[in-house]
């Protein structure tokens, strides 16, 4: 008999450790989840900060090319310039 009741003693102890299992394996599944979708929402946020951010370099090279037109038909002759110059390195490289 007594041999019975270990048996039994071990058996309950064994399903509360499967059920403690089960908890656990499930509480680690949904924090799997929600750390992959905070995963997704930091890339997000990244990716919505960088456009942000360039957007905000453009906006301050527009204000200051069209700040003074001067330079801004300075700058468009230097453009003008250097591309005729690639193409003089295109046709030589073309030979």
């Amino acid at each position: 008999m007594d041999i019975e009741r270990k048996l039994e003693v071990l058996e309950k102890k064994i399903q509360k450790l499967i059920a403690l299992y089960k908890d656990y394996k499930e509480q680690v599944d949904t924090l799997k989840s929600e750390n992959n979708s905070l995963k997704a929402e930091i890339e997000n946020k990244i990716t919505e900060l960088r456009n942000h951010q360039n957007k905000e370099k453009i906006s301050k090279i527009a204000m200051s090319i069209g700040a003074d037109v001067q330079k801004s038909t300075e700058l468009k002759l230097m453009i003008n310039e250097h591309i005729r110059e690639i193409d003089k390195c295109i046709a030589y490289l073309n030979q």
